[in-house]
């Protein structure tokens, strides 16, 4: 074969003088090529030919075939290119920041490159990527490595029908997790384990070699610097200490999504991604697909949602998975509301208990409030709510409510307050400060990634800008408003055939899973509730003032926040529901919790104001 470059298909380096289109990768000189991409062609370092894209291009980096014109050798080549914050300049090569913030992001993002390119290149082990050089050229950074005739675990599992048999799916994952034991035995960690991002190399005695490849060292760097880069993790692979920046990671995280990568493999199914475990819904176990009981308990324990409860060490993983550490034990886990019961068609749920005096609901006096901001703004629209007396929680029979939610008790909402018509949006916010929108579109659209803490420095702001008292509702005064005088599930009835009218939630927010299409949608689009407030039910879930109590034994009467035994980090509360939940979870009464400095998509608030005289 005449291995003169000059000669060799410019795509995939196969093939001399042959007709085009190359009948190898159906490369034809007279199809565009996207001009995020380096040209066909492009030299690197003098003797490196740029050919084909691997894969397809990440948001942080492109990993091209490459022609090593001095060992006449095929070599795989990432740039590191986060699109959302540099692209090309005019000569096609060189890239240029979008800004001078987007620049500094840039910056300490190659920084992590080059750091993590090097930790790699010192690894010598056959189920990791082998880099042979590291360098610096056109503005940005180059890793050269191996390249592997083969394919990715994930176009392997396709090409089986989904999913593969115990023995096999083992036998692929322990030489990658002795791959991943040198990693960590250098400090760092992989980030990013799934099937997309592990090779099957084929050898030329026959055989395949399974190598680790894509560390996401350097995305999760630059994730937790700065909130506006949205894809740091993946969703079913990634525990839930990934999600937000002071989430403890270690070992346990990548063993987290191994372990997610062979129930895939074994089941057919990707894990329900981690915070919607947190929210309450239940990992399958994998017996239900066929897996035998040992190789299912391993499983639960290695996807445990606290980081604690999973293997620390990949040794200890291992010799689970081999049958020679210790049975593993089932490990106590938060109360699984199980799968969603049929509705209620008896009486509404929220009817007060015998002994308790009713007392018809005020309504709301229908006025509404805009207060003006220093800068000539307006501020969140408010509605001002009367007082009055409802029943906060469920009753025991309910057979939707958790335990959490009761006892059922009178409270007595005893001075009027003004709450937001809708959630705060991201026009709401921008005038404060800037974060993610996940690339899904701002104005309208409610605010998310704020943490608790983001959402008093609003309020506070909010305060300083107009001279009134905002502050976040209470739990109380959010379930109060949320009812609008119903005892119902919903406010719109006690079954969930009308709420696709009123919510945005896992059924109507998007066509498909996450990044195929569900997302948060601009407030105000769906029916009110009968106090005239929007989006009290689904599309993000909202921050109250209130920490988290196990039940209501104790819990004030009167509407003020229940803020005793609270500490910095313990867990507050969060009501609603929001785009990526099912019906039962959007309930009036239903409750939710979570760290107070986490930030997630699905999270935003609402904000009350105090009514002075």
């Amino acid at each position: 074969m005449d291995l003169n470059p000059e000669t060799l298909c410019p795509s995939c380096f196969g093939g001399a003088d042959h007709p085009l289109p190359c009948p190898c990768c159906d490369y034809d000189p007279a199809s565009p090529r996207a001009p995020l991409l380096l040209p066909l062609g492009t030299r690197l370092l003098g003797h490196y030919r740029i050919g084909r894209v691997l894969g397809k291009p990440g948001g942080f980096g492109i990993t091209y075939l490459g022609w090593d014109t001095g060992l006449l050798r095929r070599v795989a080549i990432k740039e590191y290119l986060p699109r959302e914050l540099a692209g090309r300049a005019p000569d096609r090569t060189t890239l240029v920041p979008h800004s001078g913030e987007d620049g500094d992001q840039f910056r300490y993002g190659l920084a992590q490159f080059l750091t993590e390119a090097r930790t790699l290149a010192q690894l010598d082990h056959p189920n990791i990527v082998r880099v042979h050089q590291v360098y610096e050229a056109n503005g940005t950074a180059y890793l050269v490595m191996d390249y592997y005739e083969g394919l990715s675990l994930a176009e392997y599992l396709d090409q089986q029908g989904g999913r593969i048999a115990e023995e096999q799916a083992k036998q692929l994952l322990l030489p990658i997790l002795d791959g991943l034991r040198a990693v960590h035995a250098e400090g760092y960690l992989h980030r990013d384990i799934k099937p997309q991002n592990i090779y099957l190399a084929r050898l030329k005695s026959g055989g395949i070699r399974p190598i680790l490849l894509d560390f996401g060292t350097a995305r999760q760097a630059m994730g937790e610097r700065s909130r506006s880069l949205s894809v740091v993790l993946t969703p079913g692979y990634a525990p839930f200490e990934q999600y937000h920046r002071k989430g403890k990671q270690g070992p346990w995280t990548d063993i987290y999504a191994a372990a997610a990568v062979l129930y895939h493999l074994v089941t057919g199914e990707t894990p329900l991604e981690a915070t919607e475990r947190m929210a309450g819904e239940a990992l399958t176990p994998a017996t239900a697909f066929g897996v035998s009981p040992h190789l299912s308990e391993v499983l639960s324990v290695a996807l445990a949602l606290g980081p604690e409860q999973r293997p620390q060490q990949v040794q200890a993983f291992q010799a689970l998975l081999s049958g020679q550490g210790q049975p593993p034990t089932p490990l106590p886990r938060a109360p699984d509301p199980g799968p969603p019961r049929p509705p209620r068609e008896a009486a509404p749920v929220n009817r007060p208990r015998e002994g308790i005096p009713q007392e018809p609901i005020a309504p709301p006096r229908g006025t509404d409030v805009q207060d003006r901001l220093k800068d000539g703004g307006e501020g969140p629209a408010l509605v001002i709510l009367t007082p009055g007396l409802f029943y906060m929680g469920s009753l025991a029979d309910d057979p939707l409510a958790g335990e959490d939610e009761m006892p059922q008790h009178p409270v007595r909402i005893a001075q009027p307050f003004a709450i937001g018509r809708f959630p705060v949006t991201f026009d709401d916010y921008d005038r404060f400060r800037r974060t993610s929108d996940n690339g899904w579109g701002r104005g309208r659209r409610p605010v998310i990634h704020v943490s608790w803490h983001d959402a008093v420095a609003y309020c506070a702001w909010l305060t300083q800008q107009t001279g009134h008292p905002y502050r976040l509702p209470t739990e109380a005064e959010w379930e109060y408003a949320c009812r609008a005088g119903t005892r119902t599930h919903w406010s719109c009835g006690d079954t969930d055939e009308r709420l696709g009218d009123y919510a945005w939630s896992r059924g109507n927010s998007g066509s498909g899973f996450l990044s195929r299409g569900r997302r948060t949608q601009p407030v105000g689009q769906k029916s009110p509730n009968p106090w005239g407030l929007y989006d009290l039910h689904g599309n993000v879930w909202e921050w109250v003032q209130d920490c988290w109590h196990d039940d209501y034994q104790g819990a004030p009467t009167d509407g003020s926040a229940w803020s005793t035994s609270c500490s910095e980090r313990g867990a507050r509360v969060m009501r609603g529901g929001s785009w990526v939940d099912d019906p039962r979870y959007l309930r009036s009464a239903y409750r939710g919790r979570t760290d107070p400095g986490i930030r997630l998509d699905f999270t935003g608030f609402r904000v009350a104001r105090t009514l002075t005289p």
